[in-house]
């Protein structure tokens, strides 16, 4: 029994270093994120004019939608280590900021 402990407390130790990496991976990912946001990410005219027309499509009301989309999209951008949305950012943004906001399902 004494041994199985030991083999926990290793496997404990183990897991814990692996999610304190984790973590400060995490962490400078964010950090390089939020430097990448200060330098710029580009959205295009057309990005923003079909993530307005989503939130219409879908009755969001207002323009929070649109406008938090338009974040979302830059964001995901930048945690990638872009600085170009591209069309799975935009999904991200559609799928965060304007389905929660949805008052009609076409």
């Amino acid at each position: 029994s004494g041994g199985s402990q030991v083999q926990s407390s290793s496997y404990a130790e183990e897991n814990l270093r692996h999610a304190e990496l984790e973590e400060l991976n995490l962490r400078t990912k964010i950090e390089m994120a939020r430097l990448q946001l200060k330098e710029g990410v580009r959205i295009s005219s057309k990005q923003i004019r079909y993530l307005c027309e989503e939130a219409t499509r879908y009755g969001c009301e207002g323009q929070r939608a649109e406008i938090f989309a338009t974040e979302i999209a830059k964001s995901s951008a930048a945690l990638d280590g872009r600085n170009t949305v591209n069309a799975n950012d935009l999904q991200s943004a559609a799928f965060l900021a304007i389905l929660p906001r949805a008052t009609v399902f076409p």
